[in-house]
């Protein structure tokens, strides 16, 4: 139904704020002009997290009984659902979400490429960039095969690692692999356009604590063939078998610009670098990782974070908050909570904005914790998040953090 005619639908009682009729504007006249390419849209509101609405939405077009219709793929936390509209009703639908459930949207057309962002007040502004694509989407089929943004079929470093077999199908054992893998990517395409990545001649990428290089590899794919940057890859990792495993993959495919180093994140200079990435970096490795990453500057800096125990035996409870870690199963989980804040603030405190969001169900593991740091667009000077950080360690008795123990080693 178009949410226009239907009086209960959010979309129906408020008109749109400026610059979201300005995007909606754009969508009608990409769609007309056939100038469309995907709409993203993403920044669940406050309030918004319930089971009918959705974490995210995926626009693409398609054809369905020989006419065009924008498909809204709408990512729940523990399901997709896949809405059809036709062209003259994808506005309204549109519409529809980002007044009820979604603050921002990515529209890419071959004319520009037109973000609407919220600032912190939940006020919508509207950008527009340089067109990053060159051709529109054409319609597809409506049953075509799920359109991953990695396709195993043309990863042959997926058979190499053991995700795929020879006919270029993913493993049944390696369905979760896979699927975390695609998710990471999902995750990190629109972060690439926030940090202002998409329009580099080159790029540099250092993953710290690779293993088997899953994710290395990926990345190395991603940035060179789905963006089209030439991208150095750099994958390091302690392991010296797996490190000699994964140069041999790279040696048996030809791969260009990916390498392996035997080395820890405090070891090992990263020197200079647009993305820095550390998945499940034990402990204070985590720390090494983001103080890495800080020290190359990177514009974007993703972790993972496993195992958590510097802050545990340290944590002394305000007198004030006994009755709520009476139990030792609180303070194990709130000095999980506490280590990625301080980090998260620390972040901060040089000059990145940053976000820490669940990164796959709970379901499958509860260290499931993604940080995100993206250089500049910082909003609260930097000491204040400094003095914010040494507060809570103040509050509850921590005297080593890892990452603030770096950071304080490189002031002095």
């Amino acid at each position: 139904m178009n949410p226009a005619s239907d009086p209960s639908s959010p979309a129906a009682r408020v008109d749109p704020p400026e610059a979201t009729a300005r995007l909606l504007t754009e969508l009608a006249r990409a769609l007309e002009a056939q100038t469309f390419v995907k709409l993203t849209l993403s920044k669940p509101r406050k309030g918004a997290a319930d089971e009918d609405r959705p974490l995210r939405a995926v626009g693409r077009l398609v054809e369905i009984r020989g006419e065009p219709m924008l498909s809204l793929v709408l990512s729940h936390k523990t399901r997709d659902i896949t809405r059809n509209h036709p062209l003259a009703e994808a506005p309204d639908a549109v519409w529809e979400l980002l007044s009820d459930s979604l603050g921002e949207a990515y529209l890419f057309t071959t004319a520009a490429n037109l973000e609407l962002r919220t600032n912190k007040r939940g006020t919508p502004r509207f950008h527009q960039k340089a067109a990053t694509f060159e051709q529109g989407g054409a319609p597809q089929a409506h049953n075509r095969p799920r359109n991953y943004i990695l396709e195993a079929s043309k990863a042959p470093y997926l058979q190499e690692l053991g995700i795929v077999d020879g006919k270029g199908r993913v493993r049944d054992s390696k369905q979760g692999k896979f699927r975390q893998l695609q998710n990471f990517i999902r995750v990190l395409d629109p972060l690439v356009t926030k940090a202002g990545l998409r329009d580099r001649e080159r790029l540099r990428v250092v993953d710290i604590g690779c293993g088997k290089a899953y994710l290395t590899f990926a990345l190395h794919d991603y940035c060179n063939q789905v963006l089209g940057i030439p991208t150095e890859v750099v994958g390091i990792d302690q392991n010296a078998d797996l490190v000699t495993f994964n140069n041999g993959v790279v040696a048996r495919l030809g791969l260009q610009g990916l390498t392996f180093t035997h080395s820890t994140a405090e070891e090992h200079p990263t020197g200079a670098a647009d993305i820095v990435v550390a998945l499940h970096a034990c402990d204070t490795a985590t720390d090494d990782a983001l103080f890495a990453g800080l020290a190359a500057d990177a514009a974007l800096i993703i972790a993972v974070p496993c195992c958590q125990k510097e802050l545990r035996p340290q944590f002394q409870v305000p007198a004030d908050e006994l009755p709520l870690f009476r139990h030792d199963t609180f303070k194990d989980r709130y000095t999980q909570m506490l280590t990625d804040s301080l980090r998260s603030l620390l972040l901060e405190s040089q000059g990145y904005t940053s976000r820490v969001v669940e990164f796959i169900s709970d379901s499958h593991t509860h260290r499931n914790v993604m940080i995100q740091a993206i250089k500049g667009d910082t909003r609260v000077p930097r000491d204040k998040r400094r003095a914010e950080a040494d507060a809570l360690m103040a509050r509850y008795g921590i005297d080593q953090h890892r990452l603030n123990g770096l950071l304080a080693a490189q002031e002095t």
